[in-house]
């Protein structure tokens, strides 16, 4: 019986690895100190791209200083970070790219309440990163 639901459980964690790590939007994995612990590769492959924001020392960061300052209030508060006079829980912004095109449009959230040893060792919050052009040939729109 344990066997068998070890079994089920690591194809479950298998399918949910392989649906992340292949999604077309892109997904960042935060802890309780905004380290990242997942990106994946659709964040990998624009982070390489340096147009917008960066993957540097377990960090997400916005290339241009202002964004910077707004991305990381948006991570702070979606990991229960930010102070008591600004309780922002995350929230929507754009990332303008170098190359000319289209911003990303970017969503910092919380996940899902975590028990305490989930919020210092897990993922407590994400980033959802989309590209407006790849976007639009997915669903076929012009």
């Amino acid at each position: 019986m344990i066997t068998r639901r070890l079994q089920e459980l690591g194809t479950t964690f298998g399918a949910v690895t392989k649906l992340l790590e292949e999604n077309p939007i892109g997904i960042v994995l935060l802890t309780h100190s905004g380290k990242v612990v997942f990106a994946n590769r659709a964040v990998r492959e624009k982070a390489e791209l340096a147009d917008s924001f960066l993957l540097r020392q377990d960090r997400m960061e916005a290339l241009r200083k202002s964004d910077d300052a707004l991305l990381q209030r948006l991570i702070k508060g979606a990991s229960g970070q930010s102070d008591v006079s600004e309780p922002v829980r995350g929230g929507p912004m754009r990332l303008p790219r170098k190359a000319g095109l289209r911003d990303y449009a970017v969503m910092v959230a919380p996940l899902s309440v975590a028990s305490e040893v989930t919020e210092r060792r897990g993922a407590v919050a994400c980033v959802l990163i989309t590209n407006p052009e790849a976007w639009e040939l997915m669903v076929g729109e012009s």
